[in-house]
């Protein structure tokens, strides 16, 4: 399953202007880095795998990357579109 980089861009502003963001700093910090990354890929679209490789580079904080990886990626693939 593939998700497009235009849709996970989308998303990631979505999320970051949602109220969850804005009360948890370790989210927030997490989704802007996955933000900056997904902006200089070259590529169209990216598997879920690499969504949450992706989004486990980007953790803040080492003790917490399983929780906020799953969290993150649950807050920004419920709203994306699979193509």
């Amino acid at each position: 399953m593939y998700v497009s980089l235009f849709e996970l861009t989308e998303c990631t502003l979505a999320f970051l202007n949602s109220s969850e963001a804005i009360y948890s700093p370790n989210l927030n910090a997490t989704a802007q880095r996955f933000l900056k990354r997904l902006t200089v890929l070259d590529r169209n679209s990216l598997s879920v795998a690499e969504i949450y490789d992706l989004i486990m580079a980007s953790t803040i904080l080492p003790w917490h990357k399983e929780q906020t990886t799953r969290q993150l990626m649950t807050f920004i693939l419920g709203g994306a579109c699979y193509a």
